[in-house]
């Protein structure tokens, strides 16, 4: 018996094609200076890093693994385990963020990805599985969440101390939002 491919196409094909357009979509959002730091760190046929840091983020790695259909920003919350407080509150937020309520341009379609938030050494990781098969829309709404965990979640919630002690933020001058 034969099993169907989810997505037709030869696997190492589709996987330089993948890697090529997530590249572009980083690269857009790198030319309209949302990143502080962009770069390529390695790249095979199905799988890239990339160096990124934005926000008050400190640089973090971002993989993409055209095989498994997965993005992976390591260390989203450097220092936290997802079974401390904050590390649940974060996976709440994450769930939120696919809530009828939110707006629908703020709003992360869950029949199209799956997010998820892993420990990892050195604090949280943040994982998008995307569902169907559209890389650009999984990456687009990858960079929106993380644009939604620093602004929404770690500048307006409450994470004072955290914000201080582990990304360094200087409490005497004010954030820009």
């Amino acid at each position: 018996m034969r099993r169907s491919n989810r997505w037709p196409g030869t696997p190492r094909l589709v996987a330089e094609s993948t890697l090529r357009n997530v590249r572009q979509v980083l690269q857009s959002y790198a030319d309209a200076g949302l990143f502080t730091a962009f770069s390529s760190s390695s790249c095979t046929r199905t799988e890239g890093n990339w160096a990124i840091a934005w926000g008050y983020l400190p640089r973090a790695t971002l993989t993409v693994d055209a095989a498994a259909h997965e993005l992976t920003l390591l260390h989203i919350l450097p220092q936290i385990s997802s079974r401390s407080t904050m590390g649940k509150s974060y996976r709440m937020f994450l769930k939120d963020l696919s809530a009828r309520s939110r707006p629908r341009h703020r709003r992360v379609d869950a029949s199209k990805v799956k997010l998820v938030c892993r420990s990892m050494p050195g604090g949280l990781a943040l994982r998008c599985r995307m569902m169907d098969g559209d890389f650009e829309y999984a990456t687009r709404a990858f960079i929106n969440v993380v644009q939604e965990s620093i602004y929404e979640f770690l500048l307006d919630g409450p994470y004072y101390e955290y914000r201080i002690t582990i990304l360094g933020l200087d409490p005497d001058r004010a954030i820009a939002l």
